[in-house]
């Protein structure tokens, strides 16, 4: 066995992939926001603009006693 082939297999391998990682995760959490603001603004009829995420709820802008508590969502069932 080669030790110098041994030693490729450690190094910044993990920091690169890490790095990678975290711009997918951030699309993919861009993407889900999307999602949830747009769910909540048809539902309520409003627009995705007057809609916020905060402390773990979605809700209507200045109207926090519409929120739904997103630890206890899922999304509505979708038809075939």
């Amino acid at each position: 066995m080669n030790d110098a082939a041994d030693t490729k297999l450690v190094g910044t391998g993990g920091s690169r992939a890490a790095t990678l990682a975290s711009g997918a995760v951030v699309g993919a959490v861009a993407a889900l926001r999307e999602r949830i603001v747009d769910t909540f603004a048809e539902q309520h009829e409003l627009d995705p603009r007057d809609v916020e995420l905060s402390n773990g709820s979605v809700h209507a802008r200045g109207v926090p006693s519409w929120a739904w508590d997103l630890a206890c969502c899922r999304p509505p069932p979708r038809c075939p």
